[in-house]
């Protein structure tokens, strides 16, 4: 715990407070963490330089990225940088003493020069009575520091674009410290390593019961996750009453080392048990099944590498909804085989963050963020990567089902080698053995980038009933994504179903943070066309987030429909609305859902929903009341609906673990088997350099919260504490 972390000064307290409020309109979300962090937050930020960390600086959430404080940025890397808040001046070199800088406040603005020739001029600036805080993409322009921002770690990584009088510093330091390694005592105590064959075991486990119109039934599900010495396992179980193993999953893999020969062709990490295989194109017909993969630690990438697909295990009567750059694209509903997948899921030109939103049955809400960059730009030439995996599709270890309409076995592969000039070709095939007619399936293309501007595409695929042609072009304009399509797509068994299609997609971030996607796409069937209009839009206003999305096609009849959902906290209250509409005569709801939770207190937790359905005119109420303690969570809900009547559901969850050095059983009400382990220490940092160096005193009877699995410990002699 760094002791300038406790104490604050008051004026930038005052001026955090000052600019949350000038910004509290103002809610951006540039990165997944970030978009949790009110503007105005006052942030305090370990600046990282080279892998270091060096001390503690202090920022302000800015919409953009942050406010950082000249003064104590240029104490921290030890700049010749001299600020005079009274004058508004700041003068200093950096580099060399003949990259003179120089800032100027008139009146409400900063003027920005380099050598003495004005480089900006910029108003994203605070004065408080300790610092200057200026917008960071002001001070990378003027310094050359590149800053990137870990919100969740609270660190402020520091690229300068060239060496710094403090890094020769380091790299000195280092050269010193290497030649006496030998009999270094260690910083941190000591502590009996606790590795083994097997890890902690971790198990989630739930049990769910439903009466309603003199029917019961009863399920239960089971997911876990277990390390073993050479191998990480994931399992899942499934079962009612009437069918005790109506779904399982069970898997191995593991991460390969540099030194293992396979690395060699490109693979670097295998799978076995059931799985789900390599992608080798986009007419590949699949499923998972038991069997073994080698890949590359990318494989549910597209080998073309433009689209990519997200999975992951959950528990049954969950609901998942997948965001990309806050747009929502798609949703799966509740399902029994613990698992979702968002297959081929277009990326946009540069970065892609993903987010992956999933709703309990009771209100509960989790929150997973990935981020993918995509340029078609390759790094180096005459690199590959190699994914194979051979599957029986829709059998699995445990089951009983020996029977699949998609063969006996399927052998999948694809092999990408970068090239030249930035370009990198790929090679995708598939053959299924045993199906009614053994279908092969065959892929490849090329790829590359323009003067790093924008990225193309051009693949082709075949199987025994159709060809593909496929070739787009993508791209930035305003900061605005822009992809351009063109399809060939052939039957050969189906003449008349032979289409050509043009698409265009436009889409990214307007004023007031809202996001958009249109999509326009004209298909050519011959007989036929085909007209598709797709506009999205996605605006988050603090905890709230809003999605609308309406379409219009032309196919010869003309529909129009559209859809809108709206989730977040008002006044307390976790709302998720959402409702879908047709317009393609007159205005009518086809459907709506309501959804209201409220955790009363520490121990309790409410929700009411109701759900109207147009097609049957049926609309079900429901009112739930769950318990929740740190070992366990109970929910009971009654439902009604005017064809099946009253109904009443219950749910009992919990997870298991077992801390095997302190011989220790763990129940908890949050999930344990996607969860790890973290180690806490106490200490007074008394040089301030945000962490534990030897000789600094470890701080006992302090009681330390993790709040995320509703734990506490209180640190006695040893003053750590393992989660």
């Amino acid at each position: 715990m760094s002791s300038a972390q406790a104490a604050l000064p008051d004026a930038v307290r005052q001026l955090a407070n000052k600019y949350k409020q000038l910004n509290s309109h103002t809610h951006v979300s540039s990165t997944p963490i970030e978009s949790t962090i009110p503007v105005g937050e006052l942030l305090l930020l370990t600046v990282n330089l080279e892998n270091q960390p060096l001390s503690d600086v202090f920022a302000i959430k800015s919409a953009q990225q942050a406010l950082l404080g000249i003064t104590t940025l240029s104490q921290v890397l030890e700049l010749p940088i001299d600020v005079s808040l009274e004058n508004g001046l700041v003068e200093g070199w950096i580099y060399t003493e003949q990259n003179e800088i120089r800032i100027e406040q008139q009146g409400e603005s900063l003027k920005l020069y380099r050598n003495g020739t004005l480089i900006g001029e910029t108003d994203e600036f605070e004065l408080a009575d300790d610092d200057l805080y200026i917008e960071a993409k002001w001070l990378t322009d003027l310094l050359g520091l590149n800053f990137q921002f870990d919100y969740f770690g609270q660190t402020l990584l520091t690229q300068p674009i060239s060496t710094l009088p403090i890094q020769e510093k380091l790299r000195r330091q280092r050269r010193k410290a290497s030649k006496v390694t030998d009999g270094q005592p260690a910083s941190m105590p000591e502590r009996r390593a606790n590795y083994g064959l097997f890890s902690d075991p971790a198990l989630d486990f739930q049990l769910f019961a439903k009466h309603q119109k003199d029917q019961d039934s009863l399920s239960y599900s089971m997911l876990a996750r277990q390390d073993f010495a050479y191998a990480s396992g994931r399992f899942y179980l499934y079962g009612s009453k009437e069918d005790l193993l109506k779904s399982s999953r069970i898997s191995f893999d593991r991460t390969l080392t540099s030194d293992n020969p396979l690395t060699s062709i490109g693979i670097h990490r295998w799978e076995a048990g059931d799985i789900q295989p390599v992608q080798s194109g986009r007419l590949l017909n699949s499923a998972i099944g038991r069997g073994i993969k080698f890949d590359s630690d990318d494989s549910l990438m597209s080998p073309s590498q433009e689209q990519v697909s997200i999975s992951g295990d959950i528990q049954p009567n969950w609901d998942v909804e997948l965001y990309l750059n806050g747009v929502l694209v798609d949703k799966q509903t509740s399902t029994e085989v613990g698992r979702y997948e968002f297959n081929n899921v277009r990326l946009q030109f540069g970065n892609n963050r993903l987010e992956i939103v999933k709703y309990g049955p009771f209100g509960e809400v989790a929150r997973e963020n990935r981020e993918v960059y995509f340029d078609g730009k390759s790094n180096k030439p005459w690199q590959s990567r190699l994914n194979v995996s051979l599957i029986q599709p829709n059998r699995y270890l445990l089951n009983q089902n020996e029977s699949s309409d998609l063969g006996d076995y399927q052998l999948s592969a694809n092999y990408r080698l970068t090239l030249p000039f930035g370009m990198q070709t790929y090679v995708g095939v598939s053959q299924s053995y045993g199906a009614k007619e053994d279908e092969g399936q065959f892929s490849t293309g090329l790829q590359g980038s323009v003067a790093n501007l924008a990225a193309w595409q051009l693949n082709y695929e075949q199987n025994d009933l159709q060809e593909l042609w496929h070739s787009n072009l993508q791209t930035t304009v305003l900061k605005q994504n822009l992809t351009f399509s063109l399809e060939k797509n052939t039957q050969k068994n189906e003449p008349l179903k032979n289409s050509n299609s043009a698409s265009l997609q436009l889409s990214g971030l307007l004023p007031f943070n809202i996001g958009y996607q249109q999509n326009v796409q004209y298909a050519d069937f011959g007989s036929t066309d085909d007209l598709y209009f797709q506009n999205q839009l996605s605006m988050r206003v603090d905890d709230i987030q809003l999605n609308h999305q309406f379409s219009w096609r032309n196919s010869g009849t003309l529909t129009r429909y559209g859809a809108m959902r709206i989730s977040g906290f008002i006044e307390g209250y976790f709302t998720k609305f959402s409702a879908s509409y047709d317009v393609s005569d007159h205005f009518d709801w086809t459907n709506y859902e309501l959804n209201i939770s409220k955790r009363l207190n520490e121990q309790w937790q409410a929700q009411w929903s109701i759900e109207h359905n147009a097609l049957n005119n049926i609309n079900q109420y429901s009112i739930d009341l769950s318990w929740i303690i740190p070992q366990l969570m109970l929910t009971s809900s009654i439902t009604y609906d005017k064809e099946n009547d009253v109904g009443v559901n219950l749910l009992a969850r919990t997870s298991l673990g077992m801390v095997t050095q302190d011989n220790a059983m763990i129940l908890s009400s949050t999930p344990l088997s996607n969860a790890g382990s973290l180690i806490v220490r106490v200490f007074t940092d008394e040089n301030v350099n945000g962490r534990y160096d030897q000789g600094e005193p470890l701080l006992p009877n302090v009681k330390v919260i993790s709040r995320q699995s509703f734990r506490t410990a209180l640190l006695r002699k040893t003053m750590e504490w393992l989660f």
